[in-house]
């Protein structure tokens, strides 16, 4: 959990001299408009038609792979993925290819809950077969934290199997959930029923979400145009304010480590 701090203090400096350079700028209501052409509506415009190009077969294979091997240890949240195929839900020439609408969205659905549920039991595998020790290897090393493996720790005894259904809702500790799982020899067929539960709600959230984002193109692009600096401004402190509280806590994980 410890970080390092220079380079902290780097990216912590960096965010303080870009909010101090921009602070002077605020009054101003809008960006050029040349410049959102360029900087915005163009490229995504040409993201949009890379995307709206893309063979079906070949991008919603690649998606089913993803999701399998964020199951497998991954570092990529599997939310990105389902966001993406329910954004190619939302283009007509890619549902007409397998008859429409609702046959391409039953066909991602399921293909992507098989996919999640076959990364989540090697996950489990991952536990079951090399046990605590699982986590002296360099691989899990830094994924199999011990404040995590804490926190799991006390949820199975508060939840009980219902850890597996709540870990599967949280993109920071899937893995950690599963791998805890197997190691605590957990019954498959419970493993399998939660974690099914799990991924009924969390994949059709995510393709729905993807689906009104590819739907509502033009008027994110709209949106996009009309941000400001003011607005730029606030992302910046709100980015400045994640990064002190990810510190302190990080700072509050080894002041407490010691005493466990």
């Amino acid at each position: 959990m410890s970080q390092d701090p220079k380079g902290f203090n780097l990216l912590l400096l960096l965010g303080v001299v870009g909010l101090a350079l921009l602070l002077p700028q605020l009054a101003v209501t809008e960006l050029p408009p040349q410049t959102l052409a360029l900087v915005n509506e163009h490229r995504l415009d040409w993201a949009w038609e890379w995307v709206s190009g893309m063979n079906p077969h070949y991008a919603f294979a690649g998606v089913f792979l993803l999701l399998l091997a964020a199951g497998c240890g991954l570092p990529l949240p599997e939310d990105i993925p389902l966001t993406f195929a329910g954004i190619l839900l939302s283009i007509p020439s890619v549902t007409a290819v397998y008859g429409g609408f609702p046959e391409t969205a039953a066909m991602v659905g399921i293909g992507a809950w098989v996919s999640i549920l076959g990364g989540d039991l090697i996950a489990y595998w991952y536990g079951y077969r090399f046990g605590d020790h699982i986590a002296e290897l360099p691989v899990f090393k830094h994924i199999l934290t011990p404040a995590k493996r804490r926190r799991l720790d006390r949820w199975f005894h508060r939840f009980g199997n219902w850890t597996v259904f709540l870990g599967r809702m949280m993109a920071g500790v899937r893995i950690v959930t599963f791998i805890t799982a197997g190691i605590a020899r957990m019954n498959l067929g419970r493993f399998i029923l939660f974690d099914s539960l799990g991924a009924l709600i969390t994949v059709p959230l995510w393709l729905t979400l993807g689906h009104v984002i590819g739907s509502n193109f033009d008027t994110i692009l709209i949106w996009i145009s009309r941000i400001n600096r003011t607005t730029w401004g606030v992302v910046l402190l709100l980015l400045l304010v994640l990064l002190l509280v990810r510190r302190l806590r990080a700072k509050k994980v080894q002041t407490t480590e010691p005493q466990a």
